[in-house]
């Protein structure tokens, strides 16, 4: 019962299915899957152990928690453009003679470029991270498969229709593959180290836990770094005097 509770899994036997009143047959679920019935028949004459029934509920969500944040598009950036915008830009041209000027010309030349070729954009990101199995052919042919969707979805034809639907069964057939694949090999691999192979299974069996994350403005980011430097001036306002011999 201890192994169960770590594990988050509940037994709900809590009656003898044995002819000689011991309870030698359990149903074990997770807990946050509730059995709705469950019926104990009592043992008959050609089995000496109870008949079990039970209702469960396998409705899973699979709706996927989703966070928006916002994020430059790097990729879409033309770096031949941004070497031309610089090229042609004060900064290089005719760049200040003082030192806080020539500063305060590079941060805003720079940002401004920054913010034509790479502005910010609001992305999606899924709040739980990947499964460990899922590695880099598996995002290949999730790709794939989105690809193609693309592609039905814009051509409407039977051929785009039956392509995008042999990838899709290729696709779960790859997945639980690879599943099987790699929970094997890790098992297999921690079979002499009995603390390691339990870890595993804790992590095949418990429930994926709710990911819960603060939420930082970049208002709040600017005001914690400016007081940190505010303090650093104000501690170094009035320095002592070095003695230099």
């Amino acid at each position: 019962m201890s192994l169960l509770d770590q594990h988050s899994l509940t037994q709900h036997i809590a009656a003898a299915t044995h002819r000689g009143g011991h309870t030698l047959d359990i149903v074990v679920t997770r807990s946050d899957r509730p059995i709705t019935t469950l019926d104990i028949g009592r043992p008959r004459i050609f089995s000496d152990h109870s008949f079990i029934t039970a209702e469960i509920d396998l409705q899973f969500q699979h709706g996927q928690a989703v966070q928006e944040i916002r994020r430059r598009h790097w990729r879409r950036m033309n770096f031949d453009q941004l070497c031309d915008d610089i090229a042609c830009s004060d900064l290089l041209v005719d760049p200040p003679s003082d030192a806080v000027g020539l500063f305060t010309c590079y941060n805003e030349t720079l940002q401004a470029l920054i913010d034509k070729h790479a502005p910010y954009g609001a992305v999606k990101v899924p709040a739980n991270s990947n499964a460990p199995w899922f590695d880099y052919s598996c995002r290949v042919q999730k790709t794939e498969t989105r690809r193609l969707e693309r592609a039905y979805q814009r051509d409407q034809t039977a051929d785009a229709f039956d392509v995008w639907r042999r990838q899709s069964r290729f696709l779960r057939f790859f997945l639980r593959e690879r599943h099987a694949e790699y929970w094997s090999a890790t098992l297999s691999a921690c079979a002499r180290d009995p603390k390691a192979l339990w870890s595993k299974i804790d992590a095949i069996l418990r429930p994926p836990s709710s990911s819960i994350s603060a939420e930082h403005t970049a208002t709040e980011f600017a005001l914690y770094f400016q007081s940190k430097v505010d303090a650093i001036r104000l501690a170094t306002d009035t320095p002592a005097s070095s003695i230099i011999i």
